[in-house]
Parts: structure tokens; sequence; C-alpha cells
């Protein structure tokens, strides 16, 4: 609160609360004196050196002023402020902050499933820097007494948790990694994980997902969102539709409506209109009305679904509906198929060569069956038809060879179906060689006879 001094009946001082200024108040015309300012400096205890240059003349201006100017106020002194020092401040390398949403920048609309939330470090990557308050500095009041400059408060407060380091260069605290992984942060406590929790869902609190690492998931991943991630997941709750994961290895500890695709393997409660994919093996105890693709399928009840194997299919229970019948298939990898098939259009290209050049040594009179058989082009023979003959019987060496990787690679069909038992309408196809089954099967195993080429049924089954 201000001072009022009282220097005349007319005149009184007002000194501010912070005593850094002080403001004459005239009531009065009858106030202004020549006297005035030594006057209202003695009463006050005023130091000289700050009565402002300007008060003479602003006093003389308003002595020429008529009454209904007054009470006027004109600035007497003035001290040097003291300067308050600055708060502490974060300066974030990594924004920890959360994000409402991430704008594309060709449509300038806001995705609200992309957060980035996860904040993905690498060792020694410094993620924040603590920068200390710094000193207020005084100045002087109207009285020439120190006015007191208030430091600056540590209002900012972050502590080092496990996985982060704290170095100190000169005063300023400096957060750094540890070790590589995601940030965690719990209240102002700041750690670095190679696993990143989420604690809920996967919505539009938590964004879409995306890390280097193993991921687990408290919750369930919600229609419209996705986990990527490059370790292994755990949702323990739901994949719900037209939802997405992508990990090493993906556990479902509920059940799956949604789109999984695992680099290795596949474990869930159920699977109900899902897509499904794993390098390896794929394990649920429920299908209905689903797709999956793995090296090795193994599910208890399997319903109105398609599955794709490039080894082994075992189900305990086959359910196929006559409108929606269940599919069961063992094909070649992908890798495999694509060699054979690359096999065989080398093949084709070198058989075409080799007929366009046994109709031109033909016509040059060349004896194909004596060139073939003692594998040496005769002394007599052209040069030009001798040049033909030698690409002829390399081309011949050449077709065999392939013919014979064609026929190893395409041999390579070990892959069986294994059923508890299995409903009539339920479609079996190995290797592209399909078969219907027309009544119920119970313990039999399905494999593919090479030689002859088609399906091979072993085990126990009747007719209901």
């Amino acid at each position: 609160m201000s001072e009022v001094i009282e220097i005349n009946k007319m005149v009184s001082l007002e000194v501010s609360a912070d005593r850094v200024s002080a403001t004459l108040i005239i009531k009065k015309p009858e106030g202004l004196s020549a006297s005035l300012v030594a006057d209202a400096v003695a009463a006050g205890k005023i130091s000289e050196v700050y009565v402002l240059e300007p008060v003479n003349r602003n006093l003389k201006e308003l002595s020429g002023k008529p009454p209904t100017a007054f009470p006027a106020r004109i600035d007497l002194a003035r001290g040097i402020p003291p300067k308050p020092g600055a708060d502490s401040q974060v300066e974030y390398i990594i924004d920890l902050r959360t994000k409402p949403g991430t704008v594309d920048p060709e449509t300038g609309q806001m995705d609200f499933r992309e957060r980035d939330i996860v904040k993905q470090v690498k060792e020694e990557d410094i993620i924040l820097k603590l920068i200390p308050p710094t000193k207020g500095e005084n100045g002087f009041d109207v009285f020439g007494n120190p006015a007191i400059g208030a430091d600056g408060a540590w209002v900012t407060q972050y502590v080092a948790g496990e996985g982060i380091g704290v170095t100190d260069e000169s005063g300023t605290q400096i957060f750094h990694a540890l070790a590589s992984g995601v940030i965690v942060t719990q209240g102002k406590v700041l750690s670095v994980s190679d696993v990143l929790t989420i604690d809920g869902d996967i919505d539009f609190k938590s964004g879409n997902v995306r890390y280097k690492g193993t991921v687990v998931v408290k919750g369930s991943v919600k229609t419209g969102f996705e986990v990527i991630a490059k370790g292994d997941v755990t949702i323990e709750g739901f994949v719900e539709p037209d939802s997405k994961v992508t990990g090493s290895n993906v556990v479902i500890m509920k059940g799956c409506y949604g789109q999984v695709n695992a680099e290795r393997n596949v474990q869930a409660e159920f699977a109900e209109n899902a897509m499904v994919r794993a390098g390896k093996s794929v394990g649920i105890k429920t299908v209905n009305r689903s797709q999956l693709i793995g090296s090795h399928i193994g599910v208890n009840k399997f319903s109105a679904s398609k599955a794709v194997a490039y080894e082994d299919i075992a189900i305990a229970e086959v359910i196929s509906p006559k409108s929606n019948p269940s599919s069961l298939e063992v094909q070649y990898l992908p890798s495999v198929l694509d060699i054979i098939n690359q096999f065989k259009s080398e093949y084709a290209l070198i058989r075409f060569r080799i007929d366009l050049n046994k109709a031109y040594l033909s016509n040059s009179g060349v004896q194909l069956t004596e060139l073939i058989e003692s594998q040496r082009i005769p002394s007599d023979v052209p040069a030009d038809a001798a040049k033909e003959a030698h690409t002829f019987l390399r081309d011949l060496k050449l077709a065999s060879r392939f013919k014979a990787a064609i026929a190893e690679m395409a041999g390579r069909c070990d892959g069986r179906i294994n059923l508890g038992r299995a409903d009539n309408f339920t479609v079996i196809n190995l290797y592209g060689k399909e078969v219907q089954l027309y009544n119920e099967k119970q313990k039999v195993t399905f494999s593919y006879d090479k030689e002859r080429k088609s399906i091979c049924e072993r085990g126990d089954h009747a007719n209901h």
C-alpha cells in the first residue's frame, strides 16, 4: 500500500508501495509555491539524486491552469526499480508434451489418431535441460535505500528415474538417456524403458502407437487405431474391428476382431471376422468367419473360416456351414513358389531357344541325334552352325538342370492337415489339389501324394 506524507494543508506527497516513486498531490492552486519542491524533498526525506528533472517545468505549466484542473498530480521522484530474477525453465530437446493430433501436410487436416506420444530415444540422447532461476538485481528507492530484487524461483522440477542420467553444466541440469528405449513419464519422474506400457486403451487419448521395442497395452486397441512395433506386442484386452496390430510376436489376451500381422507368432483367445498373419505359428482357441495365414496353424474350434498354412494345420473341430464352408489349405512358401515360378520362366526361355536352334541345325544338315549322343561338334560343320551347335548343347544341359531343380523344389510338399473332427462341405486344398468333404470326418490326416499328385487321406472317419 502507498504511503501519504502531508507537506502542508494544500499539498501531500504519495510514496508508492515499492517506495521507488513519489508523487506530489496538489489540492488547490494556492498550493503552488516556488519552494514546493524543496519543501517536499525535505519533508519526505527524498534523496535529491532521484528528483525528476521536469518537475519544476511541470509545476510551472500547472500554475497556468484553471481551478478545475485541481487536485493535480505531479511526479516528483523516481528511484531505480529492482529487477526480479527469472524463474527456472525447461528447455525440451525432446518435446514431452502431448499433442491433440498431427496435421497432414498435404490436406491440412488434423488426424486425431496421430498424437506422437511415444518418445523414443537412443543412448546418450539429451531429453531436456532444467535451466535454474536467476538472481534478482537490486535497485534504489526514492529515499536512497536499496530496493531488493527478488530471486527467481524453482517452479519446474523433474526427477531422474531408471535409465536417466543427469549432468550439471554451470547449474543447468541436463537429463540424458542411459540406454535406448522409450521415455516414460510418471508425474515428474522421467524414466527410459525398453518396454512401452500403455496403461489404458489405444484410442484418441493415446493415439496410434509406433515403437521399435516391446509394447504392452493394458486395455484394448479401439476401432480405427493401430499398434506397430518391432518387438513383441501384448494386448490385454481386445483388438477391435478396423484396428491393426503389428509386431514380432503378438499375444491377445482376449480376442481379435481386427487385423494382426506378426513376424513370428500369434496367440489369441478367439478371432471373429479377423485377419491374422504370422511368419511362423498361429495359435487361437476359437475362430469364426476369419482368415488365418502362417507356417503352422493350431485351432480348437474353427468355423466358417479359411486357414492357409505353409507347413501344417491342426484343428480339433471344423464347422462348415453349407452357405460358408471352412477352407483349409497347405501351400508352398511364397519364397519357394517365387523360385519355382522363376525357374519355370527360365526353363521356358531355354526350351524356346533349343527349339529354334534345333530347326536351324537341321536345316544346316547337322545330325542332331549324333550331336546329342557324342556331345561333339563334327569338324565339317560350318563355323556359324558350329557356334549354334555349341549353344544348343549348352542349353540342353541348362534345361536338364532347371528341370531337375523345379522337380526338387516342387517335391517339397510334406505339409499335413490334421483334424479331430470335420463337417462335410469342408474344403481341403494341398498344393493346388482340392477336394470337398461329402461326409463328416473323424481323426483324419490329409497329405500330398507326390507320385500320384493327389490328396492322400489317412485315419478314422465315419458317415453321420
